[in-house]
């Protein structure tokens, strides 16, 4: 199905499952609904793998671009879509997650379940890391599918770079990135803000669950700590192993556990 926003921008969103509740999964930047459907595994109801604008099978019209990629724009897009399906829960990765936190941020009471996986910084992101996406824009801009590999294996943590299983991964990645909308948002959203006032998020009503992986620069641990420092009852859970390569078993466990219960 497809959810139609005001500026013409045709959001396509996979379900799967049935009844109720309704959980929406949101992926991260240079993304698509596919990279998620792992997070769902186990979860009950309906579940709802959204494309954000630009991405996936979203990316095909003109206006999934805009002049300037926010999270406000992602936030109010995700709002649409989780309001056409009726959504009461969501999960977000790494950059889905800060655009469930804009959306929070001003909609405290809109989910009861929210679990944010790999959060980061709700500032800016650091000059290098700013620089590496920065390049991913270009390589993803030119199609250049050998630095466009390169630069996705730095996003990932620094202990599983040199497996063959996710060499082939940034590979994939980079076939399906190269030449598309994505590029513009990846050189856009790095450097926007999530959450203008980090001090909202302590009026969020849901139950939160925030998930974060050790020796992963790009989604740090530290993230995840603020996170619950600001978010009442909010649980932080961190694993030794990434929660992708190293711990699916546990990661299906934990988010079955909060989304089920």
């Amino acid at each position: 199905m497809h959810v139609t926003r005001e500026d013409g921008a045709a959001l396509h969103v996979l379900l799967a499952g049935d009844g109720e509740p309704t959980t929406l999964f949101v992926h991260g930047l240079g993304q698509s609904a596919s990279d998620v459907r792992i997070f769902g595994s186990g979860v009950l109801g309906t579940r709802a793998f959204v494309d954000l604008r630009g991405h996936g099978a979203s990316a095909s019209a003109e206006a999934a671009s805009p002049s300037q990629w926010t999270y406000q724009t992602l936030a109010d897009d995700v709002g649409a879509v989780a309001d056409e399906l009726g959504a009461t829960s969501a999960l977000g990765v790494s950059a889905g997650a800060s655009t469930l936190l804009a959306l929070l941020s001003e909609h405290p009471r809109r989910f009861q379940k929210v679990a944010l996986v790999l959060p980061t910084h709700l500032g800016t992101r650091p000059a290098e890391a700013l620089e590496t996406t920065d390049q991913l824009a270009d390589a993803i801009a030119s199609n250049d599918q050998v630095e466009l590999a390169r630069l996705l294996l730095l996003l990932q943590p620094e202990s599983v770079r040199g497996r063959v299983d996710v060499g082939l991964w940034g590979r994939r990645q980079a076939a399906q990135l190269g030449g598309t909308l994505a590029g513009a948002a990846m050189r856009d959203l790095p450097s926007d803000t999530a959450v203008s006032n980090p001090n909202t998020l302590q009026e969020v009503q849901a139950k939160v669950l925030v998930l974060a992986q050790r020796g992963d620069d790009a989604h740090p641990v530290s993230a995840g700590e603020v996170l619950v420092s600001l978010i009442p009852g909010a649980e932080l859970f961190v694993s030794d192993k990434p929660w992708i390569w190293g711990a699916r078993h546990e990661l299906r466990e934990r988010l079955v556990s909060f989304f089920n219960s």
